[in-house]
């Protein structure tokens, strides 16, 4: 009885703290390395691709999922998410069909390593772009690239999506891994963004006319009193 009220508190704790709990989507295989190792190819003389170790490819499934979470949450509307008996990550929304899944594709996960010209580009210029061929993309799919680096995975926005083809800057390489949102988690991270423009502009505009009234104020001269003479 005990053990069943300390598991229920735990997995109460877990959903309040917003993490994942145990019972997940199934998780990557070995298998699976290898096969998204072989979906992604790049240009000769610009480096060498190999398999991601199982670990790595787990740690970057979680860290998309773990992405589609924080676009809904801060898309802000009533887009929420929930998991099915088999994990599966799904959007529950009036606006969208219930039950529709909300599960990123990992379309390619790989190690990279960069030829000498590519080193000497980032030591030159600080980052350099490559263009990845990736099986499955079509120019408009919103896709997000996943890099490991000091120990984290940092999320980079392609600066082109094209049939085949994605291409992005690095200022480092390492474990990459390319992955697919559903069009309606495309849809919120669109919201999400037009949301924070519109937010700047506000800021920025109401900053600028607190300056035009300072200094239209500080400016104003005091009248003269005119001086009667006796």
């Amino acid at each position: 009885m005990k053990r069943k009220a300390f598991f229920a508190c735990a997995l109460i704790a877990a959903l309040c703290l917003g993490k994942e709990v145990a019972f997940a989507a199934p998780s990557p295989t070995a298998e699976d390395t290898g096969i998204l190792a072989a979906t992604v190819e790049v240009e000769e003389g610009t480096g060498t691709i190999s398999e991601l170790p199982l670990e790595l490819l787990t740690e970057a499934n979680h860290e998309a999922r773990l992405l589609v979470a924080k676009i809904i949450s801060s898309a802000q509307t009533k887009a929420e998410h929930q998991y099915a008996e088999d994990g599966t990550l799904i959007l529950t929304d009036e606006s969208v069909p219930l039950g529709t899944s909300a599960e990123p594709e990992l379309l390619a996960a790989f190690d990279f390593v960069p030829s000498e010209s590519v080193k000497e580009q980032i030591e030159k210029k600080g980052k350099a772009e490559i263009t990845f061929e990736v099986e499955g993309v079509l120019a408009g799919d919103c896709i997000k690239v996943l890099h490991f680096v000091n120990g984290e995975w940092e999320v980079i926005e392609p600066s082109s999506v094209k049939d085949g083809k994605v291409t992005a800057s690095f200022t480092s390489f390492s474990p990459i891994v390319f992955t697919k949102l559903t069009p309606e988690v495309a849809d919120l991270d669109t919201a999400s963004k037009g949301i924070n423009f519109y937010v700047v502009v506000a800021i920025t505009l109401l900053a600028i006319a607190a300056i035009a009234v300072v200094f239209a104020f500080g400016n104003k001269k005091k009248p003269v009193k005119a001086v009667k003479r006796k």
